[in-house]
């Protein structure tokens, strides 16, 4: 059903041309975090994202039923502040399939905006993020 493979190369050739804009990022940034939203309901959802060196992001998202996509963009980190700011400007899979045929997967809300968020790093191991609008989210290093 996916081509992830195939898809995760295409993306990463899109975004090779980014060059080094995340280079200021702090190591502790790099790396795979997760966290979950609206935890412990029918509609939880597990939430994965992948911090590159060279400015690139990549979020997978999957909820229960394990109905998954991934969003590809950059970032960059902004040390005075300790503030990351990221947009994602593709995602994966274009369309959903199922035994009774195939059709276009929605486009997921927000793409191609910029969203800002603040970190602290209690620990190696733990990352908090508030954005603007106040929303904070507890990450968990998973490598």
């Amino acid at each position: 059903m996916r081509r992830c493979g195939l898809i995760l190369g295409a993306a990463l050739a899109l975004l090779a041309g980014i060059g080094t804009a995340a280079a200021q990022a702090p190591a502790l940034l790099i790396g795979n975090w997760m966290t979950t939203w609206f935890p412990n309901t029918v509609g939880e959802i597990f939430v994965t994202v992948t911090y590159v060196p060279n400015g690139q992001i990549r979020e997978h998202l999957m909820n229960r039923q394990a109905v998954a996509y991934d969003l590809f963009g950059t970032y960059q980190y902004n040390s005075a502040t300790s503030t990351v700011q990221f947009v994602f400007a593709d995602y994966a899979p274009k369309q959903m399939c199922s035994p009774i045929g195939c059709q276009p997967a929605p486009v997921p809300p927000g793409l191609n905006t910029p969203t800002s968020a603040q970190l602290v790093f209690p620990n190696p191991n733990q990352m908090m993020a508030r954005t603007a609008d106040g929303t904070t989210m507890i990450w968990s290093r998973t490598n």
